[in-house]
């Protein structure tokens, strides 16, 4: 598909003002949305998708190491992660915006992108058990079933930095297998998608 040039794209917004609001309203909207839908979300990764794992770099003044927080993005601009609601409280797995949960000193966050990974899995290494069993015994849970399995645990608390912690309960509802690559480096570093808050939409 050819893209447009900027004074291409300049011509089509002078169209687009000179169209009646009714127009907009009943076809140019709507196809945005197919766009957005289609084409974004699902080739350019400039939008997240419900289901998404999603992390933030993050720092605190009581932690001697920067570390990466981690959550479940569940649409709407919501996130389903296992941290504390407020400052000296009890961690437990609860709802928050987009916003509250990127990074605070520089408003990023990031994705995995589990598609790719799952693609590049080597097929010598796959369990043969199964279709969607794949590399060290993580399954490739759809989208629709990671908010399903991050809705199932809000309430819960129980929090354990080795064991327990917000990797752990984002990578369980995603792959189904608890793991903390912060603790035991793993390789899905290589699948991560990048975001500023400033830039993302």
């Amino acid at each position: 598909m050819r893209i447009p040039s900027w004074d291409e794209w300049k011509e089509l917004g002078q169209i687009f003002r000179e169209v009646p609001a009714s127009f907009k309203a009943e076809v140019i909207e709507p196809c945005k949305r197919d766009f957005k839908e289609i084409f974004c979300e699902k080739y350019d990764h400039r939008y997240l998708k419900a289901g998404d794992v999603i992390g933030a770099p993050y720092t605190q003044k009581d932690c001697l190491y920067p570390y990466e927080h981690y959550g479940i993005y569940i649409g709407n601009d919501k996130v389903i992660h296992f941290a504390s609601k407020k400052e000296g409280e009890p961690k437990s797995v609860h709802k928050i915006s987009l916003v509250s949960f990127a990074s605070r000193q520089t408003g990023t966050f990031f994705l995995i992108d589990f598609d790719k990974y799952f693609e590049e899995t080597p097929i010598d290494i796959m369990f043969p058990l199964s279709a969607g069993i794949l590399r060290n015994g993580r399954k490739n849970i759809s989208a629709k079933e990671t908010v399903r399995r991050a809705k199932s645990k809000l309430g819960e608390t129980g929090y354990s930095l080795l064991f327990n912690n917000c990797e752990h309960f984002a990578m369980w509802c995603k792959t189904g297998s608890a793991e903390c690559g912060q603790l035991i480096p793993n390789e899905l570093d290589k699948y991560r998608v990048h975001f500023s808050l400033k830039t993302y939409r």
